[in-house]
């Protein structure tokens, strides 16, 4: 069963498709993860700006107040009234203050608590607790409160999160001998990185995508030119060879005019050529030479045979003894010849 002829520029196609692909998804795939990395970088550089200019606004000696009052004494009222405006300028959705009442942070008390007044979320009251979110806010907790660090932030935009994908910039309220008293948090919402990464991404792809057509036809017409091309030319010089057993009008070598390594193929093909056709003509010619030596010998053959007698029998009749010649030369002509005398 004969194969299906497969074209060498259809694989190259091909090939080239996949791996301009292939480098286009790791590309876009690598400027994805750097965009939102840095996109995140920068809502949790703005979010602890933010919580560095609220933590400016509270006392730590306030706090106890803040919690005994329930949310009603002067002081409370004066850190709302400025952490609220903060808040609404900065567009940030919640501005809050926790301490920890559970072991290993595993519980979290609000101490103090504004909302943005576009947010449709209320204000948890002074004094409720719930668990730590997760073991990340666990980890940024206790590294705050060991003192390792005076900044940290918890991104949340994965899975599902009740007030939406965001950010939480936490920063330490120390009193007067710098102890850790409480934590002040700042949630910015990240609703314009969903947006921004899909405008990213959706530019990539077009631009990759652009990128690949154009480099991708250039590349083409280049291997077309220096290397398809020229293979399919010494193929076609080859088939016809086989079948018409000609020298080309121009020599192949002398149409490429290349000097890679399909110039040296081509002039290879020139030279089998050249060769066999002078092989063919020296077989001609053995041959013809070997058709008349045949046909002398056959004549020679006929010759001799017709110089033996044909008048039978060959030797007189004798009663004393019997004689008898034959001749079987053991090629087409024998040197052996008999006579007989009394």
């Amino acid at each position: 069963m004969k194969k299906r002829q497969t074209h060498i520029s259809t694989t190259v196609i091909i090939a080239l498709a996949l791996l301009l692909g292939i480098f286009g998804a790791a590309a876009d795939s690598i400027g994805y993860y750097c965009f939102t990395k840095t996109l995140t970088a920068q809502y949790g550089e703005t979010a602890l700006s933010v919580a560095d200019l609220a933590v400016s606004s509270v006392r730590a000696e306030d706090l106890d107040g803040f919690l005994e009052s329930g949310g009603t004494s002067d002081a409370y009222r004066q850190t709302q009234s400025d952490l609220q405006t903060l808040c609404d300028r900065m567009d940030a959705e919640f501005i809050y203050i926790i301490d920890m009442t559970g072991d290993d942070y595993g519980e979290i008390m609000f101490l103090f608590e504004v909302v943005n007044r576009d947010s449709a979320f209320p204000p948890y009251e002074v004094g409720h607790t719930q668990p730590t979110t997760n073991e990340e806010y666990r980890a940024r907790y206790k590294e705050l409160y060991a003192g390792e660090t005076d900044h940290a932030y918890v991104v949340r935009d994965k899975g599902a999160v009740e007030t939406g994908s965001h950010i939480t910039a936490l920063v330490p309220i120390r009193d007067d001998e710098q102890n850790v008293r409480a934590l002040l948090a700042v949630q910015l919402q990240m609703e314009y990185l969903g947006s921004a990464r899909r405008g990213y991404l959706a530019a990539m792809v077009l631009v990759t995508l652009v990128l690949i057509v154009v480099a991708g036809t250039a590349w083409f017409i280049i291997i077309q030119s220096r290397l398809l091309r020229p293979i399919s030319d010494i193929s076609r010089e080859a088939q016809r060879f086989s079948t018409e057993y000609t020298l080309p009008k121009v020599p192949l070598a002398d149409r490429m005019n290349a000097s890679n390594e399909i110039g040296a193929l081509a002039g290879s093909l020139d030279e089998m050529e050249s060769k066999t056709l002078d092989y063919f003509t020296s077989l001609e010619k053995v041959t013809e030479e070997k058709r008349r030596v045949d046909t002398e010998l056959s004549f020679a053959s006929d010759i001799q045979a017709a110089m033996l007698p044909r008048s039978f029998p060959l030797f007189p009749e004798h009663d004393e003894f019997d004689v008898f010649a034959a001749m079987d030369p053991a090629r087409e002509v024998g040197g052996d010849f008999y006579d007989a005398f009394m």
